[in-house]
C-alpha cells in the first residue's frame, strides 16, 4: 500500500515533469489520490526504454487526460475505450488530436467508446508494449469472481494468453482497507495473488524519490508516517475505507 510519503512525493514529481514539459492537465484530477496514481504509471512507464512504434493502451480512459500527458511527455501512441465516452468527451478529443497535429504530434491518442468485450474482440491486447489501469479495470464488471471481481477476472485472463512476454502491465488501483462492505472493490492481498499465478509481479508500491524532495521532507515528518487512505465521499459505499496499490506486472516466461 502507498503511504502518505509516497502521495507526497508523486504529486512533487508529477507537478514538476508536467512543469517541465509544458504539459496541460485537467485540475479536476490534480488531487492528491490522482496525482499518486498518475505519478506512478508515468515514472513507471519513463523507467522503460521506449521505441518509437510502440503502443499504449489505456484500459477505462476516461477524456483522456492522462493518455494525451503520456502522449506528450513520451512521445507515445496511445489508445483508450471508456464505455462512459460520451459524443461531447469524443467531439473533445478531436479538437485536442487537431491541435496535436499543429503541433507536429500527429494526434497521437485515440479514444474509442467500447465496453471491454467488444474492445477486445476489435484490438488483440497483443499489439500494445504497455497497458495501463488507472483505476478503471475494478469498475468494468463488479459482479463477483472470486476474491476479485469479473473486471480483474476477464482482464487477467485475457492478459495471460494475449500479452507478448517483453509488455508490461502498470496498474494503479484502489484496494480496501479493513472490512469490505459490499462493492467491487478488492483487498490488496487478493489482487496480487491472483496476477501472481500468470504474472512476475514488478516496482510494487514503489516510487522513485529525487534528491529535491528529500531536502524538505523534513518539513513533513509527522504526516510521512501515516498510511494513505481515505473514505469515498457521500452516496458512494458507505464506511468503506480505501487505500491505493500500484505495482507492474510482466507475463511469466513460460506461459
Amino acid at each position: 500500500m502507498f503511504t502518505f510519503r509516497d502521495a507526497y512525493a508523486a504529486k512533487f514529481y508529477f507537478d514538476r515533469l508536467r512543469l517541465k514539459n509544458n504539459v496541460l492537465f485537467d485540475p479536476h484530477y490534480n488531487i492528491c489520490e490522482s496525482i499518486l496514481k498518475n505519478g506512478f504509471v508515468c515514472q513507471q512507464i519513463g523507467m522503460k526504454n521506449l521505441k518509437k512504434d510502440e503502443i499504449l493502451l489505456d484500459l477505462g480512459c476516461g477524456n483522456g487526460h492522462l493518455s494525451r500527458t503520456i502522449s506528450r511527455l513520451y512521445q507515445m501512441q496511445c489508445i483508450g475505450f471508456d464505455p462512459k465516452l460520451n459524443l461531447k468527451i469524443r467531439i473533445q478529443n478531436f479538437k485536442f488530436n487537431f491541435k496535436n497535429f499543429i503541433l507536429g504530434n500527429s494526434g497521437r491518442v485515440r479514444l474509442y467508446k467500447k465496453d471491454y468485450r467488444q474492445f477486445v474482440k476489435k484490438f488483440s491486447l497483443s499489439k500494445f508494449t504497455i497497458i495501463i489501469d488507472n483505476c478503471s479495470v475494478t469498475h468494468f464488471e463488479p459482479g463477483k469472481y472470486g476474491s476479485i471481481n469479473n473486471g480483474w477476472g476477464l482482464l487477467v485472463e485475457d492478459l495471460s494468453t494475449q500479452m507478448r512476454p517483453n509488455s508490461i502491465f502498470i496498474c494503479a488501483t484502489d484496494v480496501v482497507i479493513g472490512n469490505r462492505i459490499n462493492s467491487e472493490f478488492c483487498y490488496e492481498k487478493d489482487l496480487l495473488e491472483y496476477f501472481e499465478k500468470s504474472f512476475d509481479i514488478l516496482n510494487k508500491n514503489m516510487i522513485n524519490i529525487d534528491d529535491e524532495f528529500y531536502k524538505i521532507e523534513s518539513h513533513y515528518s509527522e504526516i510521512l508516517n501515516f498510511n494513505f487512505k481515505r473514505v469515498p465521499p457521500p452516496n458512494t459505499v458507505e464506511g468503506q475505507a480505501l487505500g491505493i496499490l500500484g505495482f507492474v506486472a510482466k507475463r511469466k516466461t513460460n506461459l
